[in-house]
């Protein structure tokens, strides 16, 4: 059974929604296209995500077939989704000729790479990770730059790569000049656990990893396989969501007061015993300042 299942999901698998629609209505008495949107989802849904099948709704427009669908329950779209032209027309060409080349035109540090730091890496540069609370779905990632936080969906379930493969196949399907939304998330994942253990443990304290065991790492040892050529720029700036968020990141992390409060919030405030000392050695210091200053004293108003 576990076999079909996986069949079912294989892009090249993929039967066209109608004919699915017409073999659903003559099997179940003329039971319509929402009926059987519910029943699918709330049958093969298996990837954990902040969405809930019970209360799932068809997506707007055409359904293309089984995996098309589950995509769009898996990543619905977002306000942000609007902005970025539809594939197709007959300007594309010229769109992407266009957007390429003022890329091309950029800095070569503001062109590579479009990969996050280790967690480990940005931990220590002072940045605070956060497991968000209400996201929208599991690619809801945002940076506060003001304070540092980055703040990702909690992650449950590490078991499904096939369904993980697939849908990354279906959204490299839709052309190269498509919003990439998963691609992006798994090249974020890959970046900040990248580091293995310890990565994995600052992302389980934060509660961004629901578990942190071995199976975790080796979860999202896998997805950095998945995207390929990831670490040569991709998904590169027109389509990675992402884009504007690492550039805010990195010049974070660039800021050296930010690594400096990071290792003394680390050194001195990691634990209540080192931070009573620090508070007691400032006290110290401050005592001998004003003893210091009352034996002085006399010297100049005797």
């Amino acid at each position: 059974m576990q076999n079909v299942y996986s069949d079912l999901f294989l892009l090249e698998n993929q039967l066209p929604f109608f004919v699915l629609e017409r073999f659903y209505a003559i099997a179940t008495g003329g039971r319509g296209r929402d009926h059987l949107v519910t029943s699918l989802l709330a049958k093969y849904l298996t990837v954990e995500t902040p969405q809930d099948a019970a209360t799932a709704k068809p997506p707007d427009g055409e359904i293309l077939h089984l995996l098309h669908l589950y995509y769009h329950w898996f990543l619905p779209p977002q306000d942000e989704d609007a902005a970025v032209p539809p594939a197709g027309g007959n300007n594309k060409v010229t769109e992407e000729e266009e957007a390429f080349n003022e890329w091309l035109a950029k800095p070569m540090d503001e062109r590579l790479p479009w990969l996050l730091p280790s967690a480990s890496e940005l931990e220590d540069a002072g940045v605070t990770f956060r497991a968000k609370k209400s996201p929208r779905s599991l690619v809801d990632v945002t940076f506060r730059a003001r304070d540092g936080v980055l703040e990702i969906p909690a992650v449950e379930s590490y078991t499904n790569r096939a369904m993980f493969a697939n849908l990354l196949a279906y959204e490299q399907s839709r052309g190269r000049w498509e919003l990439q939304r998963l691609m992006s998330y798994v090249v974020l994942m890959a970046s900040v656990a990248s580091h293995g253990r310890r990565d994995v443990d600052i992302l389980q304290r934060a509660g961004v990893f629901v578990k942190g065991d071995e199976e975790t790492a080796a979860f999202y040892a896998h997805l950095g396989e998945l995207c390929g050529g990831a670490a040569a720029g991709t998904p590169g700036v027109a389509n990675n969501c992402y884009a504007d968020m690492f550039r805010d990141v990195r010049e974070y992390c660039g800021r050296s007061w930010n690594r400096h409060r990071a290792v003394l919030a680390h050194d001195y405030f990691s634990n209540p015993w080192t931070s009573m000392s620090a508070a007691a050695a400032v006290l110290l210091l401050v005592l001998t300042v004003v003893q210091t200053v009352y034996t002085v004293l006399p010297y100049y108003h005797p």
